[in-house]
């Protein structure tokens, strides 16, 4: 497994679901060793939670509202690890999600690897809320300009071009946003401030 795996999770929402989605990367072990990049993409109301957030993950503030796939490319660009970890829409990781997600690029025929969303029946890669790839990889293919719910897919199709195949690991589970990694809707949380 990697010896260092970058998390990058572009936040432009509200205080309420980034909270639950920081909540479930702290439940995470930390064995394999990580570390939290995460981009503010002119977030609306995160100002408190953020600061609170310094010092313990890196945080990086886009002026202005650049999109996912730019936001988390100026993510990218900081990070150290072999390996980088997308979270979309503040999307909420399982306990244990981190560690599968990462094993899934030990064999070196694989580019992508994609977290399995709660309660969907089908796991499409393309479609993923969380996906790891070689830091090595990501830099020689680049970000594709497209917006979230594309990014997988053309990161897929930028490495098959490359002869690298996708898959989805199964035991790393992610809830989509608004959702909890319980399986039922997420009740509203008070974010501080």
């Amino acid at each position: 497994m990697p010896s260092k795996i970058s998390i990058i999770v572009p936040l432009a929402g509200g205080p309420a679901q980034a909270l639950r989605c920081l909540e479930g990367i702290a439940a995470q072990p930390d064995d394999p060793a990580h570390e939290i990049i995460i981009v503010d993409d002119a977030s609306v109301g995160l100002e408190m939670l953020l600061a609170r957030l310094e010092g313990d993950v890196e945080v990086v503030r886009n002026q202005r509202r650049l999109g996912f796939a730019l936001a988390a490319w100026r993510g990218a660009e900081r990070a150290t690890g072999e390996t980088i970890v997308l979270l979309r829409d503040a999307a909420v990781p399982a306990p244990g999600w981190l560690g599968p997600l990462a094993a899934a690029l030990e064999s070196p025929a694989v580019g992508l690897a994609a977290a399995a969303t709660l309660g969907e029946p089908t796991q499409n890669p393309v479609a993923a809320w969380s996906v790891a790839l070689r830091t090595a990889d990501l830099r020689a293919v680049g970000m594709p300009d497209l917006p979230g719910p594309l990014l997988a897919g053309g990161l897929a199709l930028s490495l098959a071009e490359r002869g690298l195949r996708s898959l989805t690991a199964p035991d790393s589970i992610v809830a989509a946003p608004g959702a909890s990694p319980a399986g039922r809707r997420a009740p509203p949380v008070r974010a501080p401030g």
